[in-house]
């Protein structure tokens, strides 16, 4: 086996491989390949976009209209194979992962989910998934909790691995002063809590002098009207919220090192729940929903959410904004929780998948 390897970072579908606006997975994929030993023989095969990260290697590509996953697949499958590639990762998405392994055999592939894993439909759907699966040198999964949950459906014939988002802790900076503001940081999608969060916020802030918010919404063009609801929900407290869309990382970054409070009210399974670790980066009291891979992350240090409500938000915001012993208790716990999620270890741990996936 060569070293370093020659590997290829794929992100086929709705990724922002960018300074400005890049969603989790994008995250992710740029920092497992900057501190990867492999990274002077790695490539990032993304879709073109303005303001790309520069400090790995892209190869950018046009979508074309209304093609079929299968033709993507098979398309970039065709792409990477000219680089002669030991290994290939392909982000999130099971069938223009299968196409490309199609495309790319004998070349391993690895397919790397985010999220919580999906079970069959029918016995038909298990084994149409389960025969497209089988074509990966091995799956790698966001969490424990996601991984127990896939070999539970998939069985363990299908090597699967658990590698946890991680953080270059080096970089974050926590105030020991914090400002009496609520952040958080989400797409703006239904699933993610915001409308809920707004609706929270214009109900608690004007019982609470002196605080503010500010909130991130990435991606509101993908749900307009969703948008439009939350800005509405807002527009009562005029500048005591300050609502950002798409932004570089780093302004979400610099919100939570110095907010006193993080919300991540997810409605959906969290496979992970990033947000959270960086709130936790950040040194915010954080209130997050307890499901999936975030329930694993925020056990006993954050506070849980009952539901994700109006109503629930709202008292959580309140019980954290009267109580600094308690704000200072959960950030103490959460910074703590960041140790075991370096972005170093989880490199080293990622690169151990890949060479052994390309030995088999």
């Amino acid at each position: 086996m060569p070293d370093p390897l020659r590997v290829a970072i794929v992100l086929p579908r709705h990724m922002r491989f960018s300074w400005r606006g890049a969603t989790s997975i994008d995250l992710v994929a740029h920092d497992l390949a900057l501190f990867s030993r492999h990274r002077s023989t790695t490539v990032v095969v993304a879709e073109l976009i303005d303001d790309p990260f520069d400090d790995v290697a892209m190869v950018p590509f046009a979508r074309w209209p209304l093609e079929p996953h299968a033709v993507l697949g098979w398309r970039l499958g065709r792409r990477v194979m000219v680089r002669g590639l030991d290994i290939v990762v392909v982000h999130q998405h099971l069938p223009t992962a299968a196409a490309l392994a199609f495309a790319v055999a004998p070349v391993p592939v690895v397919l790397h989910t985010h999220g919580w894993p999906k079970p069959p439909k029918n016995p038909l759907d298990y084994w149409h998934r389960h025969r497209l699966l089988g074509r990966f040198a091995s799956v790698v999964l966001v969490s424990e909790a996601c991984r127990k949950a896939f070999v539970e459906t998939w069985g363990s014939a299908i090597p699967a691995r658990a590698v946890p988002n991680a953080l270059d802790l080096t970089t974050w900076r926590p105030a020991a002063e914090r400002q009496q503001t609520i952040a958080m940081a989400a797409r703006l999608a239904p699933e993610k809590g915001m409308l809920e969060a707004a609706q929270a916020l214009a109900r608690v802030l004007p019982e609470l002098p002196g605080w503010r918010a500010e909130l991130f919404g990435a991606m509101g063009d993908r749900h307009p009207d969703y948008a439009a609801a939350v800005t509405a929900a807002l527009a009562p407290l005029g500048e005591r919220v300050v609502m950002h869309g798409d932004r570089p990382h780093s302004e979400v970054q610099a919100a939570f090192e110095k907010a006193a409070i993080a919300l991540v009210p997810s409605k959906v399974r969290e496979a992970f729940g990033r947000t959270g670790l960086e709130a936790f980066a950040g040194g915010a009291a954080l209130a997050a929903s307890p499901v999936g891979g975030l329930a694993e992350l925020i056990e006993g240090c954050a506070l849980p959410l009952p539901e994700v409500s109006a109503e629930a938000m709202a008292e959580a915001i309140r019980k954290l904004a009267s109580d600094a012993t308690l704000r200072a208790d959960l950030a103490a716990k959460g910074h703590a929780r960041t140790k075991g999620f370096d972005i170093r270890a989880a490199a080293a741990a990622y690169d151990d998948i890949l060479e052994a996936a390309a030995r088999r």
